[in-house]
């Protein structure tokens, strides 16, 4: 999890820092969360993680996000093949065929995105 964290200059791609953002506050918010749970001390705060609802809240997401994260950009090639399927739909949107794009179109959908695939 913390591993694709560390990826180079993540913040400039827009693919990726659409999903990895989320992962980073989910991530500090179970922090943060940790931190407060150790400065109410131990007769204030419920360890069981079944019993404390705020903390099982903030786990669950901070998992989901980092399914969704690994997933997507788990590896190098995952990284580099979603960052790539990205510039293709963003070559169509910024064609004139963006209405048929947003439509989803069939001629779009089964011939021109994987012919630009292949090219």
């Amino acid at each position: 999890m913390l591993d694709i964290l560390k990826v180079e200059d993540w913040e400039q791609s827009i693919p990726m820092d659409f999903y990895l953002t989320p992962l980073k506050e989910s991530i500090i918010s179970l922090r943060e969360e940790l931190l407060d749970m150790q400065a109410r001390g131990l007769i204030l705060c419920k360890y069981r993680i079944e019993e404390n609802e705020e903390m099982k809240s903030r786990v669950k997401k901070m998992v989901a996000n980092d399914v969704t994260c690994q997933w997507l950009m788990g590896t190098e090639l995952k990284r580099d093949q979603f960052c790539f399927i990205y510039d293709v739909f963003t070559t169509i949107f910024d064609s004139p065929c963006k209405e048929k794009f947003l439509n989803l179109d069939k001629d779009i959908i089964e011939t021109t995105i994987p012919m630009m695939v292949a090219f």
